[in-house]
Order: structure tokens, then sequence, then C-alpha cells
């Protein structure tokens, strides 16, 4: 097992290799997400910098809004509470027709998808700020563990104040956290014992100076299945006092509760769009400056004047009298200096900057997946390229965050008996997740689109040619559009069901028309005994 010197050594390495990183970290909180003021308070006091803070030098709110907006997006269009955005099916297609196996997958999604809600979970307070992280410094940092008292705890933390390792496939599978609490709060979350003799005198003297702790999760060097204590755990969790090299404490989990999306690139740190967008937010707020500084020379122009006693006594006054301004000879005593330039040419140029960042953030998809009133497929018609073009970002969001966070909650949640039991066909069955979001149905939902347009199609030349509707297979139409729409599998019957009610409509059918040919026989036989009757009276 690592010791604490190993682990602050191997913790230093990893600070040399993320500083090259840091300094763009600090101009794209400063820039476009300020939110993160972490990023900003820890590179300026490590670079020992003083420079003003961002509300004296950024005057344009482009990229705050431009950020909102995409994290919105992704967050609506994702992972939003108000839809069900994924589920759990089988890997055998047709196992996933048995109808009681839809329905055990559907209420195991359901629970799960509790899971994260409000009171068992911020999953839906924290996920906005991991898509912020993610997008605009290139990497975000989640974490997700099972509460003493009941629920999940999920936490987006700062990338600034975390430092990931990966293995050599390229997964993330080590994290270094800082962990910043008084002696009073470190005694009372691991036991006054378990701190250094240096930290227990300082918790006795109820210090409140904030330090910093050190949390450590890494494969375990020793793991051995089936062992008691933390060797037999896949992972070794470490918390230490860096500056004392004591270990606190020493537990093992079964699964890295870390995920550390990356938006682009194959490093432990990735490049988002806000490492993309800095140059054009940096001009556009440079540009803006100008313009607030040519505005107010335009509206309070430079005075010339031959000395300091015209000035002192010149007080121009809207719509009043100014004395001074001329002399006796009606000469004027003073002049101003009419600025140069065209502002409505450079407000131009700014505004093309400005939808040039827009873009690069995707401002107008995000507005249109967002707009009421709107199918999905005018959405799709609309921004397809758009969205081909997000794909390869959303998948790793997908990939890195949401599939290892589900995954460890089926997990944690079947451990505990809090997933109902499976029927007899899953026993041995491998599930995989399927997600159903709006942007993933947008993305996937072309085959339910060209399926929908085909039967509206062959609806119109049924108008003219009544049997064009017999090449239709509406078996395998709903199967697809159900799919493509990503239905919930308690809206369908299962096929037993659809055999028994067809079955019931044809008898009825049957029925129906038998009487229907009695009725029609009745009245024949009444109709010619009416005739013969009429036959009889015509001969007497």
């Amino acid at each position: 097992m690592r010791d604490a010197q190993f682990l602050i050594d191997r913790w230093g390495q990893l600070k040399t290799e993320r500083s090259p990183f840091e300094q763009d970290w600090r101009e794209i909180a400063e820039f476009i997400r300020p939110m993160r003021q972490e990023f900003r308070a820890i590179a300026r006091a490590a670079a020992g910098l003083q420079r003003p803070t961002s509300d004296e030098y950024i005057t344009d709110s482009t990229a705050y809004v431009a950020l909102d907006n995409y994290v919105g997006g992704l967050y609506g269009f994702m992972s939003s509470p108000a839809n069900r955005w994924f589920e759990l099916e089988t890997e055998d297609k047709a196992l996933m027709e048995e109808h009681n196996v839809k329905l055990h997958l559907d209420a195991v999604t359901t629970r799960i998808l509790k899971s994260f809600g409000p009171g068992a979970s911020s999953f839906y307070t924290e996920a906005p700020e991991l898509y912020g992280d993610t997008s605009a410094f290139g990497t975000g940092v989640f974490f997700s563990e099972w509460r003493r008292d009941g629920g999940f705890h999920d936490r987006t933390f700062a990338i600034i104040h975390c430092w990931p390792d990966m293995d050599d496939y390229g997964r993330i599978d080590t994290m270094f956290r800082e962990l910043p609490l008084t002696p009073a709060q470190a005694a009372k979350k691991w036991g006054e014992d378990s701190l250094s003799d240096k930290l227990k005198d300082r918790a006795k003297k109820a210090k409140q100076e904030h330090l910093e702790f050190l949390h450590v999760v890494h494969p375990n060097d020793d793991y051995a299945p089936s062992t008691l204590g933390p060797k037999g755990f896949p992972f070794t969790e470490v918390y230490l006092e860096p500056d004392t090299k004591h270990v606190i404490a020493i537990r093992g989990r079964r699964e890295f509760p870390y995920q550390v999306p990356r938006w682009s690139g194959g490093g432990k740190y990735g490049y988002g769009l806000g490492r993309r967008t800095l140059p054009d937010v940096k001009t556009i707020n440079a540009a803006d400056r100008a313009n607030l500084e040519a505005t107010e020379f335009q509206a309070r122009p430079a005075v010339l004047a031959p000395d300091e006693d015209v000035v002192e006594t010149l007080r121009p006054i809207p719509r009043g009298i100014t004395y001074g301004g001329i002399n006796h000879a009606g000469r004027r005593m003073v002049d101003f200096l009419a600025p140069s330039g065209n502002l409505a040419i450079t407000h131009e140029a700014l505004e093309v900057r400005r939808q040039s960042f827009r873009d690069a953030w995707m401002f107008s998809l995000m507005q249109v997946m967002g707009r009421t009133g709107m199918t999905p497929l005018e959405v799709l018609e609309r921004q397809e390229d758009k969205m081909r073009i997000m794909g390869p970002s959303v998948a790793r969001i997908q990939v890195e965050f949401l599939s290892p966070l589900i995954v460890r909650r089926y997990a944690e949640m079947e451990r505990r008996g809090l997933l109902p039991e499976p029927p007899p066909e899953l026993e041995q069955a491998a599930l995989r997740i399927e997600y159903t979001s709006p942007m993933a149905r947008a993305q996937r939902s072309a085959e339910a689109q060209s399926t929908l347009r085909f039967i509206e199609g062959t609806a119109a030349v049924a108008q003219v040619r009544p049997d064009a509707v017999d090449h239709i297979n509406g078996d395998e139409a709903v199967k697809v559009l159900a799919e493509g729409f990503a239905a919930p599998a308690r809206v369908l019957n299962e096929p037993r069901v659809v055999e028994e009610i067809r079955a019931q409509r044809a008898a009825e059918q049957e029925l129906a028309a038998t009487l229907q040919a009695g009725e029609q026989g009745a009245d024949i036989a009444e109709t010619l005994s009416r005739a013969e009757v009429a036959e009889g009276n015509d001969a007497a």
C-alpha cells in the first residue's frame, strides 16, 4: 500500500504537469466563467499578481450569456428532471421483446431516476456546474457517494482543486483533491484521535483558519478479492495532512467515486470551448472598452483652452449660460477637440466578433431546441448539421460522466436492496444504457421521422388508391416509432395482449357480419312475403 510520502511526491509531480493549463483556466474564469472564483483567486495568489478585478476591465456580457445559454441547453436536453433521459435495456434484442423484461427494466430505470431527484440527491443542481466547467475549461470533476443518512451525495468540484491521473487506456482512475477544513471541522469529520498532535492542539484552541487536507483515491495495488479490510476493494481511499504527512484514514472503495469528463483531447485535461473562444472574447472586451471611451469622448470631448484660468472659470451647462466662453470681441476663448473615427463601423465589426463567439457556443442551436411550439421534425431539419458538430462532445459527456455515474448508481442501489428482483430471464443478461433525452432522440430519430413521412405520403396516395396502405407493415412501423421516440415500455401492450385484442375484434366483426346477414335475410323474406300477398290480392 502506498505511503504518505509516495502520495505527496506523486501529488507534486501532478502539480508540475498541470501548471501549463492554469494560466488559460484563470483567463477563462475571468472572461467567460466568473462563477468559478476559485480559479482566479488561487492562480493570482500563486503568481503574486496584482491586477484589477474583472469588473474593471470586462465590459461585455456576451460570453456570460452564451455560456449560460449553452449550459442550459445541455442540461435541459441531456439530463433534465422533466424528461426520462435514459432507459436500461438488454443486449439481447429478442429478450427485450418479453413484456415482463420490459416492465422490470422500466421499473428499475424509474427508481434510478428517482435517486437523482430532489431529496435523494443534489444531482440536478450540480450537473449544470459540471456542464459549465467541462465546456469552458475542458475538464469537469463530479463526485458521488452514498450518504450515511440515506440518498446520494453528488458534488461538482472545480478542477483547480483536483489533480486526476489516468491508466494506460486513457481512463481517469486516480484523483488527488484538496479539501479545505478548519481543525474543528476535521476533528468532527474523522474524530480527534485520527488527527496529528499538531492538529489536535489547533482543534482544542478552536482555531478557525482553513487548512488543506488531501483526499486521494487510486487503484489498490494490493487488491485481493474476498479479503477483509481495505485490501479487499479494487480502490483505496486515503485522507492525509500534507504538512505533517500524517495519514488520517484509509478505506477501500468498490468503484471509483469520481467522474471526469473531458471536452476534447486525449490527455488528463481536456480542451473546451472556453480555450477555443478566448481570443474572441478578449478582443470583444478590448474593442468594447475602446468603444465606450470613444462614446464618452463624443459626449464629453476634450477642452482646448489657452491657459488654466479659462478652464477653471469655464463651467458648461446644458441649455444654460457659460461665462468665459468668448471674449468681448466675440472670439471663442475655448474649443473642443472633435473625436475622429467612425463608431458605426466599429460597432459593426464588434457585432461580427460577438456573432462568431455565439456560433462557437451553439447559441442559435440552443435557442431553437429550447423554443416551444416546434415539433422534433422541425428541430431536426433546421439543426441537423449543428447536431452532428456537437455529437463528439456530447458523446464524451455520456461516456465519461453519465454512463459511469448510472452504472455506479445501479450497483450501489442493488447492493442496498433498493431495486426490484429481476425475472429469471435477466439473471445472466447483460444490460446497457440507452439515452432517451430530447438531444439523444433528435440525434437518432431519423428512422422514426422517415417512417412518419412515408406513412403520411402513403395516406395521401390512399386517397386515390385505397389499396396503397397494403404496403405498410403496421406492427413494424409502431416498433420503429416507439424506439425512435423512446416511448416507455408501459405504453405498449405485450404481443400476447395484442393477439387477444385482435382475436376479440375479429370475433366481434364476424358476429356483427352474421347479425347483419341475418337482418338482411329477414328483410328479404319479409319483402318476398309482402310480394306474395300482393300477388294474391291482384289475382282475386
